[in-house]
This record gives structure tokens, C-alpha cells and sequence, in this order.
């Protein structure tokens, strides 16, 4: 079991390291301070400029959402992981299907409870890197 328990802490920490890597990587990426058109100063250039600054800086700030949110689900099954407690459902207190663990090492729910928990409160706005088809998934 120590073999096991070696396995997860490192696959956990090293996620966690990749994360936080891109966490780093988004706060430094230089944000535009002035929207400058490429040439054409005509009014509907510059609301399109604009419209794509915006939408840029949307996608960073829901990317960055994303990888903090990941971060903290990832150093709280560390902490399980410390406590004795992982692998095990929060909401039911059964043991989570070890394929789903292999899946989602962070996953602190099994997947009923996880799929009851989304019916009652569905996550908006913030998507996962790889459906959006972002180079960091």
C-alpha cells in the first residue's frame, strides 16, 4: 500500500508543479495597456480590436479560474492523502472507484455523488482547458 500511496503523492505533486507552472506563466503574460489598431483607424477597427482584447482577456481570466481552482483540489487530496482520507468520498463515505482516482487523482467525491452535486450546482463559465482545444491541456 505504501508503494500505492508513493505512486498517487507523486502523480498528485507533480501535477500540482505543472499547474502551478502555468499559473506563474498566465499572471507574467503581458497584458495589452492600450488597444492599438494594426493600421486601420477606422471606428469599426478599433471596436474589433477591442471586442478581441476583451475576449483574450476573458479566456485568460477563465483559464487562470480554471488552473487555481485545480490547484486547490489538488494540494487538498495531498492533504487526504496525508490525513488518511483519500480515496474516500466526502459526501458518503465510500471508497471512490479507483479507475475514476486514476482518472481525476484529485477527485474528492465518487462519481454519484459528483454527478448529484452538479445537478444541483452546475458549473458555469469555467470550462476545462481541453474542451476550448488550449495548448495546455
Amino acid at each position: 500500500m505504501d508503494d500505492a500511496r508513493t505512486r498517487v503523492r507523486m502523480k498528485l505533486e507533480k501535477e500540482l508543479e505543472q499547474v502551478t507552472r502555468w499559473i506563474t506563466s498566465l499572471r507574467k503574460e503581458s497584458r495589452p495597456q492600450e488597444m492599438e489598431s494594426g493600421g486601420d483607424n477606422t471606428p469599426l477597427s478599433e471596436a474589433v480590436d477591442s471586442a478581441q482584447v476583451i475576449e483574450e482577456r476573458e479566456n485568460g481570466t477563465q483559464l487562470l479560474d480554471w488552473l487555481v481552482s485545480r490547484s486547490v483540489d489538488l494540494r487538498d487530496a495531498l492533504r487526504r492523502l496525508d490525513e488518511g482520507t483519500y480515496g474516500v468520498c466526502e459526501s458518503c463515505d465510500q471508497f471512490i472507484h479507483p479507475e475514476r482516482l486514476l482518472a481525476v487523482p484529485e477527485a474528492s467525491l465518487c462519481l454519484d455523488c459528483q454527478n448529484e452535486s452538479e445537478r444541483h450546482h452546475p458549473v458555469q463559465g469555467v470550462r476545462h482547458p481541453a474542451h476550448e482545444g488550449h495548448p495546455l491541456a
